[in-house]
């Protein structure tokens, strides 16, 4: 089965049409102070939040991602806990109807959110500043899915690609478990990053939009955002957090 990519045009239109869904769901937020996932500080911000509630909405955009992916022929669909899980179920229904081949049914499975507690190499709990021992979150193949990704060709969901820690992670569980990574598809891809920073080709890296969005890191450099003093949107996010630890060290 040899299925081409879709033309430019209709890439165009999905574009100019995703950038419009995004806008009426209010996930775009701009000029103000935001603390991102990686630590990072902006002035934009995509709320993956609100698409959510939208499910016409968020099933149109990932037929999108479905028509953009489905030349790969991906075997199994992988997707993050919460947002990227969610919509890694119906690109891969998207894919199972746009392929239409009996021989290409791709099955979706997703990562889980794991709590636990981080150690040192000789196995020495890390604790914070009040003692207690830190918590920290990961990603992990759980329910059994390992074996449904052994051999296979995996397309990785994502919802918004930032720095690209969650892809690098994603690829990692699926490459431990015997799966081979042919793409990676997002809503957005606000990095920017390149398939050159999965790995180059073969892989493919396509996402519906692409916003380039300017980060500070306040721990190398001076935030422009702090500097100007900008309140930081608590709200969204990360500030909240920043903020409750910033209180608690004053």
């Amino acid at each position: 089965m040899n299925l081409q990519r879709i033309p430019i045009l209709e890439q165009i239109k999905n574009e100019a049409r995703t950038r419009e869904i995004l806008t009426s769901c209010g996930a775009i937020h701009i000029n103000e102070h935001f603390v991102y996932t990686s630590g990072l500080h902006g002035s934009a911000f995509i709320d993956k939040a609100a698409i959510v509630p939208n499910p016409l909405l968020f099933d149109e955009l990932a037929a999108f991602i479905a028509a953009e992916t489905r030349h790969m022929l991906p075997e199994v669909v992988l997707g993050a806990a919460v947002v990227g899980a969610m919509l890694a179920m119906p690109v891969g229904r998207h894919l199972h109807t746009q392929i239409n081949h009996p021989a290409c049914s791709p099955r979706v499975i997703f990562a889980d959110k794991e709590i636990y507690h981080p150690r040192d190499e000789h196995g020495n709990l890390f604790f914070d500043n009040s003692g207690e021992p830190r918590i920290e979150e990961r990603l992990v193949i759980k329910r059994g899915y390992s074996p449904m990704l052994r051999g296979k060709a995996v397309l990785i969901v994502e919802d918004i690609i930032n720095t690209g820690k969650t892809v690098h992670t994603l690829m990692n569980l699926a490459r431990n478990a015997g799966a081979r990574v042919i793409g990676i598809a997002a809503l957005c891809n606000r990095g920017p990053c390149t398939a050159a920073d999965f790995g180059g080709e073969p892989l493919v890296l396509t996402s519906l939009v692409q916003l380039k969005m300017d980060v500070y890191d306040p721990k190398i450099g001076v935030c422009p955002l702090c500097h100007a003093g900008i309140p930081i949107n608590e709200e969204l996010g990360h500030g909240k957090e920043y903020m409750e630890h910033r209180r608690r060290v004053a």
